[in-house]
């Protein structure tokens, strides 16, 4: 019998696998996964709350690492802490469909303020966010569907794989990476209170699991000791969070070769929404051209969709443009009126817009008990459009633009990086970020990755 704890096996994993196994194939992967994250935060930097963390981090002292759309230089916690809430503003960044976490967001900031303060390659890097993907998806897939119901999975599961990321660069030995995840987990949190507020704090949860994640790493490279149980234990994570944790997910096909990385498993955004939202949207949108009338001679709508879409994406009156992002009928309504779902359709005069308003009264969101059984495997809508003179049309997605069933390619990711720039103090600069994410794994990741 394997007595070691959960998180000694992740250690394990990581040094014996991860960071040897990495293929030319795996790190060209990162390279497009890190253009996407980046593309996400320099967005997150021309809105109001990216404007408050910016503020923030100019009153801050340190160096060691850069502050994406800023001149400022912080240490790498801080700079984690910048750039990881600045990445989760837009609702672009990527997403894991069986943990639901958002592991860019998270991994992606942790990696980069460590790499540029140790000059790490880039080789490093790539491998180091790697290994931090596979941890915060090993254990959002082991925390349970009940979790999700009052924690906010890209918090409690991704500080896990900050934890990673940042220790591989520091090249802790196994027990500091253990002592990195027990203390990474004992302060593990996000609750989805705010949501119902339409409070900024969402951003605040990938800001802070970032940052303890660094933290936990720096802290164990120099002896501090955390708790090994940190998530079977008594009185850890599974016990405390979760009605129905899967332990055995952890390590599920460790062994197996080839080893295929987490991160080729999980989605990118094509819209500036909750992804919770975008199988509909994308069946709105399939639908679309298929109308014999007009969309303002729609007579009614039916959405069929998984119980947790209904339960963090269902507000039926938005008001404002970030809640309008959970809003399953603006973002149908929205899809059917203009189109598209870009970061414009989520600024006031759209999201009031009496046309998308009227016609989001007509849509009808109902629960799907098959489509809630096969989440979160499957991310699946059904949708019905009645139009006046009696005709109806109707589409089912299962796999929703960005999925790996059905994903976007480089020159996608390219595409929606510049949309991203655009207006954004890195404007100018896109194409040349565009190359030097292309080539991470040829050089290094210096201080000045993101300024020049």
């Amino acid at each position: 019998m394997d007595e070691r704890s959960l998180t000694e096996r992740l250690a394990d994993f990581l040094i014996d696998t991860v960071s040897r196994e990495v293929t030319a194939e795996d790190q060209a992967q990162a390279e497009l996964y890190f253009l996407d994250w980046l593309g996400s935060a320099a967005a997150g930097t021309a809105t109001t709350q990216g404007t408050i963390f910016l503020g923030w981090a100019g009153r801050q002292g340190g160096s060691g690492a850069e502050v994406v759309g800023s001149d400022a230089e912080l240490a790498p916690a801080s700079a984690a802490f910048v750039n990881g809430g600045l990445s989760h503003i837009v609702e672009m960044d990527d997403l894991d469909r069986r943990s639901v976490v958002h592991p860019g967001c998270v991994v992606f900031p942790a990696a980069l303020a460590v790499a540029q303060n140790v000059r790490a390659s880039g080789r490093s890097l790539l491998t180091a966010a790697i290994g931090g993907y596979e941890v915060a998806v090993r254990v959002g897939e082991a925390i349970g569907r009940s979790h999700y119901n009052r924690w906010h999975n890209t918090a409690t599961c991704g500080v896990f794989g900050a934890a990673a990321a940042a220790g591989l660069l520091l090249g802790l030995q196994r027990e500091q990476l253990v002592w990195a995840f027990g203390n990474a987990g004992s302060v593990a949190g996000g609750l989805w209170q705010f949501i119902q507020e339409g409070a900024m704090s969402k951003h605040w949860h990938a800001a802070t699991a970032a940052r303890c994640g660094v933290t936990a790493a720096e802290l164990a490279e120099s002896g501090f000791t955390g708790p090994k149980f940190i998530l079977e234990g008594t009185r850890g994570i599974f016990a405390s969070m979760s009605t129905d944790s899967q332990p055995q997910a952890i390590t599920k096909d460790m062994d197996y070769r080839p080893w295929r990385p987490k991160m080729a498993g999980v989605s990118l955004k094509p819209y500036s929404s909750c992804r919770h939202t975008h199988s509909a949207v994308d069946a709105a949108l399939r639908l679309r051209p298929r109308l014999a009338l007009p969309h303002g001679q729609i007579a009614s709508i039916r959405l069929d969709i998984y119980s947790e879409a209904i339960a963090i994406a269902g507000s039926a009156d938005p008001q404002s443009g970030f809640e309008a992002k959970f809003s399953l009928p603006y973002c149908v309504a929205c899809a059917l009126a203009k189109g598209r779902l870009g970061l414009a359709e989520f600024e006031p005069p759209v999201v009031f817009d009496p046309d998308i308003r009227a016609l989001m009264k007509r849509i009808v969101v109902s629960e799907d008990p098959e489509l809630t059984a096969l989440y979160p495997a499957l991310w699946g809508a059904h949708l019905r459009i009645d139009e006046c003179d009696g005709g109806s049309i109707e589409e089912e997605v299962m796999a929703p633009r960005g999925d790996p069933e059905n994903p976007m390619l480089p020159e996608d990711v390219e595409a929606k990086f510049l949309s991203l720039l655009k207006g954004t103090a890195l404007e100018a600069k896109a194409g040349q970020l565009i190359e030097k994410c292309r080539s991470v794994h040829e050089g290094g990741v210096d201080r000045d990755f993101l300024r020049g």
